[in-house]
């Protein structure tokens, strides 16, 4: 009997597509491609793993682009909302703690 599952989170759980974020934010997708690379920069990674702050990351970020300041700051503040919740697993998620199972999620 399996006692354990361990789910990975990113585009297993969640989709994430950052043009496609960006896109949908901003309805203009050479805008998009363009904020891409300083939106989602190794600023990004830093604070993915602890090495900065959230707080960090948006000032960091606002130096690498002023013009778009208004922009870069509320598309981080509201970074959840680009993030998708994939909907095949569900069921089988159900199922497992139905059966007692213990989950955990990277």
């Amino acid at each position: 009997m399996i006692k354990n599952v361990v789910f990975d989170i990113g585009n297993v759980m969640v989709s994430f597509d950052p043009l496609q974020a960006l896109y949908e934010k901003l309805g203009d997708v050479d805008e998009a491609k363009r904020l891409v690379p300083i939106i989602f920069s190794y600023l990004w990674g830093e604070c993915d793993h602890g090495h900065i702050t959230f707080e960090e990351e948006i000032e960091l970020t606002v130096q690498m682009s002023p013009k778009d300041e208004q922009f870069i700051r509320h598309f981080l503040s509201t970074r959840i909302d680009m993030f998708r919740v994939v909907e095949y697993p569900r069921e089988v998620i159900f199922d497992l703690a139905k059966a007692g199972v213990d989950m955990y999620y990277l």
